[in-house]
């Protein structure tokens, strides 16, 4: 039936003769339980089912709580069970694997993840929220700065990408569209490619994001080569630290070769 308040509504209490916040011993004496005669089909139905259970007695066992998730009764609480319950659920999304892997560097991550979203304040989503800010590419200078400008078309960009194709399949392939550049990460590959292109692509969207910053709020400025170096350091030092990982004991070699 639920909550008595519920099924009974607000005249409940008064119609049983219990207070909002009674509990059960106070329903009861003896072994009998202490309610009034029905009066509406409500309390008839109350009636009729209290007499298909037993009396609650503090003799016959202790009281215990029980938590009921997605109909499984459990003794103990659960925070994982109750979590995935309560939460509002979201279809996977075909590029989870690229951004939440195995040995991810949590602030790459986070950054590749906003990216994705299209959640980075770029300066034309700077503009488009009534911003006065100048809508060029703060990098090349070229175009409007959009997530796809910034991390694909511009030339700045263009050249780490090239570098880190060189690297790790020795052509100079670069990417034209984000659209792309996700397709190349999706592609089915070994589990140590697939692991060294996650973390490179991490690593350079979030120097690229860096220099941004950088330039904007610093004042500082690095050649695409200077950039680079940083993202070959970066690489090294994750494969580095997680050299004792099955998925990562042949990175250095790939990455190196």
């Amino acid at each position: 039936m639920g909550p008595l308040i519920d099924y009974m509504g607000t005249s409940g209490p008064r119609a049983l003769r219990i207070e909002l916040t009674a509990t059960v011993s106070e329903a009861v004496r003896g072994s009998l339980w202490n309610l009034p005669a029905p009066r509406s089909d409500e309390a008839m139905n109350l009636h009729v089912f209290l007499t298909t259970i037993n009396v609650p007695s503090s003799e016959a066992s202790p009281d215990f709580f029980s938590w009921t998730v997605d109909g499984d009764k459990l003794q103990t609480f659960s925070s994982s069970k109750t979590w995935s319950i309560v939460r509002e659920r979201q279809p996977i999304r075909s590029w989870h694997k690229m951004v939440w892997f195995k040995g991810h560097i949590p602030k790459h991550a986070f950054t590749m993840w906003v990216s994705v979203l299209d959640r980075l304040p770029t300066r034309n989503r700077l503009a488009s929220w009534g911003m006065l800010t100048p809508i060029s590419c703060c990098l090349c200078s070229s175009s409007d700065k959009s997530r796809d400008h910034i991390f694909a078309e511009c030339d700045f960009t263009k050249e780490l990408w090239r570098r880190m194709q060189a690297k790790l399949s020795g052509t100079t392939t670069t990417f034209d569209s984000w659209p792309q550049l996700l397709a190349w990460c999706s592609q089915n590959v070994s589990k140590s490619q697939r692991a060294l292109r996650n973390i490179a692509v991490q690593s350079i969207i979030y120097n690229i994001w860096a220099e941004r910053n950088d330039m904007i709020f610093n004042n500082k400025v690095l050649t695409q080569l200077e950039r680079f170096k940083l993202v070959d350091k970066n690489v090294r030092n994750i494969i580095s630290a997680r050299k004792t990982r099955k998925e990562f004991k042949h990175l250095m070699v790939l990455w190196l070769v």
